[in-house]
């Protein structure tokens, strides 16, 4: 018996892989109806580019160890996702950093439990409803451990932190990842995260869903119980539903066996049309669930001011050698600004940023280098030029974003080429 049939009946075929697919479609649909419960999910990082000011990243805030730290940027943000319309947010990824090229908060997980915690309870108490992200064991993860891990150290080690959160937070929902692990891991993500559920997720947002689904995987992980997918691919479940309804016929007809449907479906090659109303069923209650949510929103927040975000920055940033007493920087020497790096990143940029409280100190700008290639010598020179006007230098390096997400393909921590030798010419 579905819980929404009345709403059910009147939608296409379309509009119900849209509602699966799309983190925002049932936000369209309300708008055209107030029957239909609107769901609008966003990750809650892409406000940090909607106020004035931006906020400490997660994993800058995972530095502070600090739980007052972690909610105030918390509330700050979701107050803007609330402002916006939004009633669930697809939180920073919550894993732990098990090996060198994971990209993880921490190495210990009670600590990224504990700060996640905090950061879904100040989410939840704007009206936001929180989704703890990448609950799931990757390839990276089997790849670099000692040992074979087993249910007891997935559990009590890769998804502690998970468990911590969700054991503090009974109204959050889990995202996770569909994607078989290789060797004989193909249904650990799907079993360990639906026991974490069952176990620590209690009431009617005990609610499952992929931040993102691959084309191959958009049918099995709706048959695992992974209803919606904030990015999916509605074309793949459609020609899925086509599929099975001509093999159905086929079956009634006696040209096809009933065995031969049934293994389309496991394969996750055909889906039913009955299949897919239940999975949209489970979807427009947990919007109805989020829109209850935003009416108990608890908390009113007020804009972050600059000393509020001056302090922050203080809190989360890690100094490991200051020879000379660099820092801070006092009087009016003339401050140069080089690096790409520094012109990158939601909201306001560090370049901003230091242009900004300088003034009349600031000397200028300089790329030094291109993360898009590993050599961009001609940005050398431009960098040399300012770097000799300046009393004092800012020098930005690292991977960038792009680079990072390939780290455990790449497996190399050395920095880009023309990084290198910028460090060198300015040394």
């Amino acid at each position: 018996m579905l819980q929404y049939g009345e709403i059910i009946e009147k939608l296409n075929i379309d509009e119900k892989l849209s509602i699966l697919t799309d983190g925002s479609f049932l936000a369209t649909l309300h708008e055209q109806d107030e029957h239909v419960p609107a769901l609008d999910i966003r990750k809650l990082t892409s406000f940090n580019a909607v106020g004035e000011y931006s906020y400490p990243s997660f994993n800058a805030l995972a530095n502070s160890w600090d739980c007052n730290a972690v909610a105030f940027v918390a509330r700050g943000l979701s107050s803007r996702a609330s402002k916006a319309g939004v009633n669930a947010t697809l939180l920073p990824k919550a894993n732990v950093r098990a090996n060198v090229y994971a990209n993880g908060a921490s190495e210990d997980p009670y600590l990224l439990g504990t700060l996640t915690g905090q950061y879904a309870k100040a989410v939840a108490e704007s009206g936001v409803t929180p989704i703890l992200t990448n609950c799931a064991l990757s390839d990276l993860d089997v790849a670099y451990a000692d040992v074979v891990p087993n249910p007891k150290a997935i559990m009590e080690y890769y998804l502690n932190a998970f468990r911590i959160a969700t054991s503090e937070n009974k109204n959050v929902a889990l995202a996770t990842s569909y994607t078989p692990l290789k060797g004989n891991y193909e249904k650990t993500n799907v079993e360990l995260v639906r026991a974490l559920v069952e176990k620590h997720v209690t009431g009617k947002n005990a609610f499952m869903l992929c931040a993102k689904t691959s084309a191959e995987h958009s049918v099995s992980s709706l048959n695992a119980g992974y209803v919606l997918s904030v990015k999916g691919h509605a074309e793949v479940l459609k020609e899925a539903v086509r599929y099975y309804t001509e093999l159905r016929d086929s079956v009634e007809a006696g040209v096809a066996s009933a065995e031969e449907l049934e293994e389309a479906v496991v394969e996750g090659l055909a889906i039913s049309e009955d299949t897919i109303n239940e999975a949209v069923d489970s979807v427009l209650d947990f919007a109805s669930t989020c829109q209850e949510n935003a009416t108990r929103r608890r908390l009113s927040v007020q804009e972050t001011t600059e000393p509020e975000l001056i302090k922050l920055a203080e809190q989360t940033a890690v100094l490991l050698k200051n020879a000379k007493n660099t820092l801070p920087l006092h009087g009016h020497k003339k401050i140069a600004v080089i690096g790409q790096l520094a012109n990158v990143g939601e909201g306001r940029t560090a370049l901003e940023c230091i242009q900004a409280r300088a003034g009349k100190s600031f000397a200028g700008y300089a790329e030094g280098y291109d993360l898009s290639r590993n050599r961009s010598d001609e940005l050398l020179a431009p960098a040399k030029a300012l770097a000799e006007m300046a009393d004092v230098i800012i020098l930005f390096v690292g991977f960038g974003e792009a680079r990072e997400k390939k780290l455990f393909e790449t497996k190399c921590l050395t920095l880009h080429g023309s990084q290198s030798a910028l460090i060198e010419m300015l040394s």
